[in-house]
C-alpha cells in the first residue's frame, strides 16, 4: 500500500481514567506508535514503562525525537477498546500517531476510496482527510456522477431482453413542457433507441414513462440513476410522441431478426464439408557425388538409395531410425580418421 497519513477521531484513556476525545493520525509509513506528552495529564509517569533505548526516532523532517517512556493506552472506537503501548515523546505535530505496529495488531483494512478504516474489533472509522505532511495532498471523498437538471435518469433498475420494447420510468429535475431526446453516444454504444417526442407537462422529481428499445442480441441491464436522455424546454404547441420514429425502429428490428433467421437456417442445412488434406509427397532418390567411386559399385549404391530414399536425403548426417553395429576382427584396434575427405593442402602433405 502507498504510504499515507489519514485523520481519524477516537477516544483515549489510561490507568482507569475517563476517555477523552482525540484526533489521531493513522500513518502507514511510520514504524512505532507515538503519543505527545501534551496530551497526557499530570502523573502519567506512574503508569509508564521504560523507554526503548535501541530505537532511533525521527519526525517527518528527519529531526531526532527523544523517547520519554512507553505508556499503555486504550483507544475506544464505538465502545470497543484496543490496548497498546505507545511511545511518549516531548514534542509532536499531532497528538497521536498510530504506526504500523498498532496497525498490524488491530487494522483489518484501510479503504481510502470508500473513506473507511476497518478494525479487527469490528469497529469502523471514517477517514476525515489526509494530514498536511502526507505528500501535500488533500483527501477527497468519492465523487458521485454529476447529473444536470435536464437529464433523464432511470427510477429503478431496468432489464431489457434482446429485441424488447419496454416503457421505462424516468425522472428529471426540469419542470414544464419538455422535448424528450436520447443521449446519442450512450444509446449507440449499447445498441439502444429512445423514442423521441414531446411529453406534456413534465414535473420535477415526478416519474413518467418513455419507450426504450433494445436493438442488440444480448440482454441489457441498467442500474438506478442511469442517464438515458435529456428533456429540453419546449415552448411550442403540445403534441404526442412521434410515431414515425417508432415505426422505423420496428422495421429495422424485424429486418435484423429475419437476417439472423436466414443465417441460422443456412448453417443448419447440411454438415460442413471436411477439410481437404493434401496427399503425401513421394520422396525422390537423392543425388550423390560419384567422383572417386568405382563404377562396379554404382548399381549396388543405386539399389540402397532406392530402398531407403525415404530416410536418407543425400546429405551428410546420421540415421536415427535404426541402430548400426560394426563387426571388428579379433584383436583389431579401432583407427581414428577424419569424417570428411582431406583438402588439397592436406593431400599434398599425405
Amino acid at each position: 500500500m502507498r504510504k499515507d497519513n489519514f485523520k481519524v477521531k477516537t477516544t483515549l484513556s489510561f490507568g482507569g481514567e475517563d476517555p477523552v476525545p482525540v484526533a489521531a493520525v493513522v500513518d502507514t509509513g511510520a514504524g512505532p506508535s507515538f503519543a505527545s506528552e501534551d496530551l497526557l495529564p499530570p502523573g502519567w509517569r506512574a503508569h509508564a514503562w521504560r523507554a526503548p533505548t535501541r530505537s532511533r526516532i525521527v519526525d517527518a523532517s528527519g529531526q531526532a525525537l527523544k523517547a520519554l517512556a512507553r505508556l499503555p493506552l486504550t483507544l475506544n472506537l464505538h465502545d470497543k477498546p484496543m490496548h497498546f503501548p505507545f511511545i511518549v515523546v516531548k514534542r509532536l505535530s499531532v497528538p497521536l500517531i498510530i504506526g504500523c505496529d498498532f496497525q498490524r495488531q488491530y487494522t483489518k483494512a484501510i479503504l481510502p476510496q470508500d473513506g473507511k478504516i476497518e478494525w479487527s474489533t469490528g469497529a469502523v472509522s471514517d477517514i476525515l482527510g489526509y494530514h498536511l505532511v502526507a505528500r501535500g495532498r488533500q483527501y477527497k471523498a468519492p465523487a458521485k456522477p454529476r447529473v444536470r437538471p435536464n437529464e433523464l435518469t432511470l427510477v429503478g433498475a431496468t432489464v431489457l431482453p434482446p429485441g424488447a420494447q419496454n416503457e421505462v420510468q424516468v425522472v428529471t429535475r426540469s419542470t414544464g413542457s419538455c422535448l424528450i431526446k436520447g443521449r446519442a453516444v450512450f444509446l449507440a454504444k449499447r445498441g439502444l433507441h429512445l423514442a423521441n417526442g414531446h411529453h406534456k407537462m413534465v414535473h420535477r422529481h415526478e416519474p413518467f414513462s418513455v419507450l426504450l428499445v433494445n436493438l442488440g442480441r444480448k440482454t441489457k441491464m441498467f442500474a438506478k440513476g442511469t442517464r438515458v436522455g435529456v428533456s429540453d424546454p419546449y415552448t411550442g404547441e403540445a403534441r404526442p410522441l412521434s410515431q414515425g420514429a417508432l415505426l422505423a425502429v420496428q422495421k429495422e428490428l424485424a429486418a435484423r431478426q429475419e437476417l439472423e433467421t436466414q443465417a441460422a437456417m443456412a448453417t443448419a442445412e447440411g454438415p460442413p464439408e471436411p477439410p481437404v488434406v493434401p496427399l503425401p509427397k513421394e520422396p525422390e532418390t537423392p543425388e550423390v557425388n560419384w567422383a572417386g567411386m568405382p563404377k562396379e559399385l554404382h548399381g549396388e549404391v543405386h539399389g540402397l538409395l532406392d530402398q531407403f530414399k525415404g530416410r536418407w536425403s543425400g546429405k551428410l548426417g546420421h540415421l536415427k531410425a535404426t541402430t548400426h553395429h560394426i563387426q571388428l576382427k579379433p584383436d583389431a584396434k579401432p583407427v581414428h580418421s577424419a569424417h570428411f575427405r582431406a583438402g588439397p593442402h592436406r593431400r599434398l602433405e599425405i
